[in-house]
């Protein structure tokens, strides 16, 4: 579980992700399993990829929550922390890729 600082203060803000993948401006630098993190509701998700070097990152998201903001990290295969525009975390919520419909 992570706790309340998982991230930093001032993380940078990538805005809404329409669809199930999020596509970093971040090239890889070595080659190996990328792992996005981030906390839903008081519990660690996590995403991951395998990239080659200079391949831009791209996580599947198709199980996370939408219409939910999430602040997350992601780790490159050493374990060290990739930075992700400018910043150590970034923010960014899931838009729905169809209309919403409420049956009451």
């Amino acid at each position: 579980m992570l706790n309340c600082c998982f991230c930093c203060d001032a993380p940078a803000a990538l805005g809404c992700v329409t669809g199930c993948e999020i596509l970093l401006d971040v090239i890889a630098e070595e080659a190996g399993v990328y792992t996005l993190k981030s906390d839903f509701k008081g519990h660690e998700v996590a995403a991951t990829m395998t990239a080659e070097i200079g391949e831009a990152l791209s996580f599947d998201l198709s199980g996370w929550n939408e219409i939910y903001k999430y602040t997350a990290k992601v780790f490159a295969p050493s374990g060290a922390e990739v930075a992700v525009g400018g910043a150590a975390c970034f923010t960014f919520s899931r838009r729905p890729t169809a209309p919403s419909i409420i049956i009451f």
